[in-house]
């Protein structure tokens, strides 16, 4: 069943000096094959998803080099790149919506109609309001609170990724009515094996 539907709008800006620090002696950047890679628990969830501004060729579904599940797209040399990359992701759920801090700042801000979320992940909201009319959720979180390694080398699975999760889960709500019917039940029950 359909619970969310999440439209973001996502700004990258890459650091290609700070890249270039992070090579090991006898490695070299090919910088003309750099991609942009997002990975995604849970492809079939993509709605769409399109650059804004022109960069690229278009994003491609698949596994990618990192053994990341989610879409990919080549962007080309970053240090030809002035501006920051944006692009726009749809995704349909149901009842949890996530990601994982893992930029030099990760600033994510989830606003939705829904009363009585919950907040998930080992970094607490910076600003964090509920109530009837819905929700607004703002994490800031540094590269430094988040230990992962500033390069990624191999083809194995990104490990650990998910522990470091933020996000919000879609509670359903309980209303007054059911509340009391369960109580009521609850009393009968006590009393039947009470006195039965």
């Amino acid at each position: 069943a359909l619970v969310y539907r999440s439209r973001s709008e996502v700004r990258v800006a890459t650091r290609a000096a700070s890249a270039e620090r992070l090579l090991a002696p006898g490695e070299t950047a090919l910088w003309a094959e750099s991609r942009l890679g997002l990975g995604i628990s849970e492809p079939a969830a993509l709605g769409a998803a399109y650059l804004l501004g022109g960069a690229g060729d278009g994003f491609t579904a698949g596994s990618g080099a990192e053994a990341l599940p989610g879409i990919h797209v080549p962007v080309g040399d970053p240090r030809d790149r002035e501006t920051a990359m944006r692009f726009v992701l749809e995704l349909d759920g149901w009842r949890l919506l996530r990601l994982t801090p893992s930029a030099g700042m990760t600033s994510w801000r989830v606003h939705g109609d829904w009363p009585q979320p919950a907040f998930h992940g080992p970094f607490r909201p910076a600003i964090e309001e509920t109530g009837e009319d819905g929700f607004v959720a703002q994490w800031q979180v540094p590269e430094a609170a988040v230990a992962l390694p500033r390069a990624f080398r191999g083809t194995g699975p990104l490990a650990g990724l998910d522990a470091l999760a933020v996000g919000v889960e879609l509670v359903p709500p309980m209303d007054l009515y059911r509340t009391i019917e369960r109580g009521a039940k609850l009393g009968l029950m006590v009393i039947a094996l009470t006195f039965g």
